[in-house]
């Protein structure tokens, strides 16, 4: 059976906060087998991140979102870590034009 959810539009641009996400978008991401997770780049903290991250990494949500970069990095393999940083740079260069 094919269900339809609306999405309405949201922006973290003034109030970056959990409460401001619409249900729906937990309906939706609630049910992906990939991982999607909301990050906010000026504090470091993860605002959402979906169930799925416990089968993909082994890890609950709510180590990323208490954790934050410093949880994630502690993750990270220190050799791997210019090169994410540098595809990071490249992202936000990106989505900044």
């Amino acid at each position: 059976m094919l269900q339809q959810t609306y999405l309405p539009p949201f922006s973290f641009n003034e109030n970056p906060n959990i409460a401001n996400i619409p249900r729906e978008f937990f309906y939706i991401t609630d049910r992906v087998p990939g991982m999607i997770a909301i990050y906010n780049i000026n504090t470091g903290n993860y605002i959402y991140v979906n169930k799925a991250i416990k089968q993909i990494l082994g890890y609950n949500p709510q180590d990323f979102i208490q954790g934050g970069l410093h949880f994630v990095a502690s993750l990270l393999h220190p050799d791997d870590v210019p090169e994410i940083i540098r595809k990071n740079n490249i992202a936000l260069k990106e989505a900044n034009n």
